[in-house]
Parts: C-alpha cells; structure tokens; sequence
C-alpha cells in the first residue's frame, strides 16, 4: 500500500461532528482523553470502515478496498469496540454501511461483487434488523453503478429518520434522495459530479461539498439545493482539484458550523458559520495541517483535530483564536521516510467514544494499520 492508495475519494471519511457554542459563553472543564488498542489483529494492514448504532455500543467493520483475491470481512462488536466477532467473509466488497438514526437494529449496506460469475462489480444494496447478522436485498432504482465503489459515503441518512435518504458518490451524477429506505430515488436539482453529504442533527439543513470544491445547501431534506460561498482565496494556494469541505454541525446549535481542507501546505484554514451554512469567516492556523478532517465531542469549547504526521490534538477556545496541543493519540517519527497520520473513523458525540486508525507509509517499511478505541470523560457545561 503506497500514499496514492488514499488519494482522491479513498480520503473522505463521511461527516464530523461539532460541538461548541460560539454564542454562549460557559465554563467547562477539559476532558480527559484516554485509548486502548482495539484488539482486532485481523484489521491490521487494511483500511476498516465502521458503522455504528444510535445507542453506540454496536459497531459493523469492514475493510472496504479488499482485492479481488482478498476475502471482505465483516465484523461485529456489542460491547462499543473492545471485542468483535467475524459475521461474514466473501468475495463481495462493502462499500458503505449505516445504521437507521431511530432504529438500532436496522441499517442499510451497499455491496459490490459477483451474486453470480457474470456479475463481476455488480452494485446490490441490502438492508438488515438485526444489526447485521442477517441482510435482505433491496431491489431500487437509485442510479448505483460500479463507480459508486471505493467511497464510504453514498447513501446518509436524514437525522431523525427512519427511511429518508440522500445519495451521492454515484460516480458523477449529482446529488438524489429516497423517502422509501433506498428502494425509489428522486434527481435532484444537483445532477453532476460527486458530493460529500453533512446533515445537522436535526437534519433541518444539508451541506455538500463536491470533490471540485463547491458547496450546496438544502433546508427540504436533499430535494432542491442552492449554492453557497466559501472564499478561499486568502489561503495558501486556493482550493485545488480532488479536494472536499469537511463539514460539521454543531448537535447543539444547528447554527454554528465548522468547515476545514487540506490546502497543500502546512498552514491549514477554517471556515466557520453562525447561521447554519448561509454565510461564512474564515481564520488560518499556522503549523497545523488538517489533511484528514477534524472531529469535534459533545462538550463545550473544546476540539479533537488530526494534525498530519503530528497524531491527534486538542483545541480549545473560539473559533477564530483556538489554542492547541496535543493528545496522548501522537504520531510523529524519527524515520525520514515514513508518515505517519491518524484519522478519526466514527466518533458519538452521545457517548463521547470513537475509533482512530494511524496509517503508516514508509519507503523501507511495509504499510501498516493501526487501530485504538478512544473516550473523553463527561464535562460540565450547560447543555
């Protein structure tokens, strides 16, 4: 595995999740940040997905961009990460999975592979109650080709819903939505390109960010979008090609939103919005390189964000003047050579626990995964 292998689409890792009040003032102590190793040898040396359920403590693993000579697992854990039992292993490649925001049991997958040899890259979309152990097929009209592969992100559901839907990632056709779990799927006024999807917690509002870097809002559930500004002229070099928003609501103020990129550079930018993605202020941040997105936890003022080869770090304050330093989560290395960097695949801001996964490139090592449960104590704050 080399450097190009997360290029492009393989780097989205779906929406994050902010947290602070940038309207009200409260006093809360910092969290204290802890790990543990996930203790799943048979995730190492591949990317892992992770799917988890509205109450956190079941999670589904797969590792997404298995070869064809590869078998594609699928796991599942009970007890929030810390064991996990194998369900499944085939031939056929998931490619997103998620969980119903009300139902616990139920979620929708999308898979990839051969129900027969003619059927080589074969789209088939399946649905579950029983948190995973059994699927059913789904028969739809979503316009889902082999090109939606190799994303985790082409189907979100809307917050507080059982059956809603929007779709994108479905190799350039712009931006769909189903009130039906999938089964009917309605164009949109987005009918290009591929878009990353970031609802608030109440799903009253939806951003997408296109791989070309524009922005489109909806305040109708994924039917009809308009174009909003981000003016990232200031940064380094501009908004370059291949390169998404990684967009996040506040669950406790739809209001308040957090949008950063990777610039090419060290010196990393934040936009940030107090009235629910209409407008937008931007603020750089020097020596912080924020190349694979930025998680936010349910407390008040206080950030997680991966900083490049530097590991996991810890924000806090305003937007527009945050003070940093890092978590135990570091990464840095002494070998020329090699990179290191964390992501932050699933994170409940409910129940304050996610999973990160460090991937190592080196040019005399082999590439290498990494994974580690991680939880931020309980705060005070006036939430």
């Amino acid at each position: 595995m080399n450097n190009s292998t997360f290029s492009g689409k393989v780097l989205v890792t779906g929406c994050f999740l902010l947290t602070a009040s940038l309207s009200t003032v409260a006093f809360a102590a910092t969290p204290t940040f802890s790990h543990s190793p996930l203790n799943n040898s048979k995730f190492d040396d591949h990317l892992m997905n992770f799917a988890v359920n509205n109450n956190g403590n079941t999670m589904l693993a797969f590792n997404y961009q298995a070869n064809d000579q590869e078998g594609v697992s699928l796991w599942q854990s009970v007890d929030k990460g810390a064991t996990w039992s194998l369900l499944s292993s085939s031939k056929k490649q998931w490619a997103n999975i998620k969980f119903s925001p009300k139902n616990p049991a139920q979620a929708l997958g999308l898979q990839f592979g051969p129900a027969s040899s003619s059927e080589k890259n074969t789209p088939h979309l399946y649905q579950t109650s029983d948190a995973g152990s059994h699927w059913s097929e789904i028969s739809t009209t979503c316009p889902i080709s082999k090109d939606s592969g190799g994303v985790e992100d082409v189907f979100t559901y809307i917050p507080n819903s059982d059956n809603q839907l929007v779709l994108s990632n479905l190799g350039g056709t712009g931006i769909y939505y189903s009130a039906d779990n999938g089964q009917t799927c309605h164009q949109t006024n987005i009918t290009s390109e591929d878009w990353v999807l970031s609802p608030s917690k109440d799903g009253s509002v939806i951003l997408a960010s296109s791989f070309s870097g524009k922005v489109e809002r909806s305040i109708d559930g994924g039917k009809s979008w308009t174009s909003v500004n981000l003016d990232t002229t200031k940064s380094d070099d501009g908004l370059h090609g291949n390169t998404t928003f990684s967009i996040s609501f506040s669950p406790t103020n739809t209001n308040n939103v957090l949008a950063i990129y990777d610039d090419g550079h060290h010196d990393s930018w934040l936009w940030y919005s107090l009235d629910a993605g209409k407008s937008w202020q931007s603020a750089p941040h020097k020596n912080m390189d924020f190349s694979l997105g930025v998680t936010v936890p349910n407390s008040i003022n206080y950030f997680l964000f991966t900083n490049g080869n530097k590991g996991i770090w810890q924000a806090s304050g305003d937007l527009s003047n945050l003070t940093f330093a890092p978590t135990p989560l570091g990464s840095d290395t002494s070998n020329d050579d090699a990179y290191n960097v964390w992501s932050i695949n699933n994170f409940s801001y409910e129940n304050q626990a996610g999973i990160a996964m460090l991937m190592h490139f080196s040019m005399k090592d082999s590439s290498s995964m990494k994974f580690e449960r991680f939880s931020l104590s309980k705060t005070l704050n006036n939430n």
